[in-house]
C-alpha cells in the first residue's frame, strides 16, 4: 500500500515538474510571440517612414534638377544680356579704337563737370584726339545730363574729326541733326557730315549732302565751302 502511494506521490510530482516545464516553455514562446508581435509592428513603422523619406527625396531631388536647370537657363541668359550689353556699350570698345586712353576713365571716375571741363579745355587747345575723347566719355557715361545737348555734340563732332576718328564724328553729327533740326549748328553740323564723306570718297553720301545745299543754302558760307570740295570731287570723279 505504501508502496503504490510512494508511487502515486512520484508520478503527481514529476507530473508537476513536467507541467511547470510546459508552463515556462508557453511563456518564453509567449514572450517570443510579443516580441514578434512588437518588432513586426516597429519594422511596418520604419517601413512606411522609409517610404515617407524615400518619397520626400524623390521630391528634392526633382526640385534641385529644376532649380539646377533654371539657374543654368537664368545664367546664361545673364551671361547673353551681359555680353549683349557690353556689346552695345560704346564705352566697353573704347580703348580697342584709341592708341592712347587720355582719360582714363575707370581709374578716375570723373564726373560729368570734369568730363565736359577737359574737353572743352583741350578743344580751345586744339588738343583734338584729348577733347574727342573726353567729349566721348562724357555724352557716353552721363547721357541725361543737361549738357549733352546739340552744342557738345557739335563740338564733340568736330574734335572727333580733327583727330581722325570718323565714325564718331558720323554718330555725333548724325545725333545732332536729328535731335536738333532747329539747331544753330544744324547747318554747320551737316557741312562737316558732308566733308566726313569727301575724305571716305563715299560718293553717294556726299553727293546728297551737296545737292542739300545746293537748294536750301546756296549763299551760306557753308556752301562755299562744300562747293569747293565738290568741284574738287566732281573733277576727280568725273562727276557731270
Amino acid at each position: 500500500m505504501k508502496t503504490i502511494f510512494s508511487l502515486l506521490s512520484l508520478l503527481c510530482l514529476q507530473g508537476c515538474m513536467d507541467l511547470s516545464k510546459i508552463e515556462k516553455k508557453a511563456e518564453v514562446i509567449n514572450n517570443y510571440h510579443q516580441t514578434a508581435l512588437a518588432l513586426a509592428k516597429e519594422n511596418r513603422t520604419l517601413l512606411a517612414k522609409q517610404g515617407e523619406l524615400q518619397s520626400e527625396i524623390n521630391k528634392l531631388q526633382s526640385e534641385k534638377k529644376y532649380l539646377t536647370l533654371k539657374l543654368s537657363k537664368l545664367t546664361g541668359e545673364q551671361d547673353s544680356e551681359k555680353k549683349s550689353k557690353e556689346k552695345s556699350n560704346p564705352l566697353t570698345s573704347f580703348q580697342k579704337e584709341v592708341e592712347t586712353d587720355y582719360v582714363n576713365y575707370n581709374t578716375y571716375l570723373w564726373d560729368a563737370n570734369k568730363l565736359y571741363s577737359f574737353a572743352d579745355e583741350y578743344l580751345e587747345k586744339e588738343q583734338y584726339e584729348h577733347a574727342a575723347q573726353y567729349y566721348y566719355y562724357a555724352l557716353h557715361a552721363f547721357p541725361a545730363d543737361e549738357r549733352n545737348n546739340d552744342f557738345s555734340l557739335y563740338k564733340a563732332g568736330i574734335s572727333s574729326f580733327k583727330s581722325d576718328h570718323f565714325n564718331w564724328a558720323k554718330k555725333f553729327l548724325d545725333q545732332l541733326v536729328k535731335r536738333y533740326p532747329h539747331s544753330e549748328h544744324f547747318r554747320s553740323a551737316k557741312l562737316w557730315l558732308g566733308l566726313i564723306y569727301f575724305k571716305e570718297k563715299n560718293t553717294k553720301e556726299f553727293y546728297a549732302i551737296v545737292e542739300e545745299f545746293r537748294l536750301k543754302y546756296r549763299n551760306s558760307q557753308e556752301w562755299k565751302v562744300l562747293s569747293s570740295r565738290y568741284e574738287e570731287f566732281r573733277q576727280k570723279y568725273n562727276k557731270k
